[in-house]
């Protein structure tokens, strides 16, 4: 298990972010896409959230936007995991809940959803991404988030995408980033066996072998891409044109 110490400030200590050996390497990698595909478990998405705090405190300065398919969800999740981090490193910080942001010592933390894709054009000063569960995104809501995040800044950019292997979800991001090589991207792939709570690890476990069905359990446990049962496509549905949802013609 792998410890790295962030900067701290004359009234804030200095941290140490506590992440397993298999992501360490991660917190000093600099590619424009750091994508973390794996089991459930696996300790993903509390690594990305360590490595944001772990650049906010090291570097300053920052403005991550932190992203989930609907901005419901966001509150639910990750927004929860940063403020248990920050609480539990003992950082002081201010939670704007209207528009649900948490800042301390110059630093931001945007926590949205993608249900309207065109605000995110207009949010400025971005330093950095954070797109959770990303299978639950199109390749054209990714294409939009990338577009939207292209000004210079004083630090490397970039977007961090973590979710499970399952194909049928997103096929676009199979294709892109393990069917082909992406110079821009850095793939890292983890189990249950990457988590460096040894309690979490061990329940996760036990759940995740007790899954009865082989294809499931390849993709939770295992983190391979697989085709789920029952699933074939992703497709987004929309209306047919000139008619409204509820079946009337406009």
């Amino acid at each position: 298990m792998g410890t790295a110490m962030a900067t701290g400030t004359e009234s804030q200590p200095r941290p140490k972010i506590i992440v397993s050996d298999s992501f360490e390497p991660l917190l000093y990698d600099k590619h424009r896409y750091l994508v973390l595909c794996g089991g459930r478990g696996s300790g993903k998405s509390e690594f990305a959230a360590r490595k944001i705090f772990f650049r906010c405190q090291a570097e300053g300065g920052h403005r991550f936007l932190i992203l989930r398919k609907v901005r419901k969800t966001a509150k639910e999740s990750v927004l929860e995991v940063l403020r248990r981090l920050l609480t539990e490193q003992g950082i002081e910080f201010e939670y704007n809940k209207t528009d649900r942001i948490i800042s301390w010592d110059g630093n931001e933390l945007l926590f949205d959803g993608l249900d309207e894709p065109e605000k995110i054009k207009s949010i400025k000063g971005l330093t950095g991404v954070w797109i959770e569960e990303t299978t639950e995104f199109t390749e054209d809501d990714f294409l939009q988030v990338d577009l939207a995040f292209r000004e210079p800044g004083p630090h490397y950019k970039q977007i961090i995408l973590s979710f499970n292997p399952e194909e049928a979800l997103a096929p676009w991001l199979k294709k892109r980033f393990f069917d082909q090589v992406d110079p821009d991207a850095r793939v890292h792939e983890s189990t249950v066996d990457d988590n460096p709570i040894d309690e979490m690890r061990d329940e996760y476990r036990k759940r995740l072998e007790a899954i009865g069905d082989e294809t499931t359990r390849e993709i939770y446990l295992l983190g391979k891409w697989a085709l789920a049962k029952g699933q074939i496509y992703s497709w987004d549905v929309v209306s047919e044109p000139g008619i409204r949802t509820d079946g009337e013609r406009v």
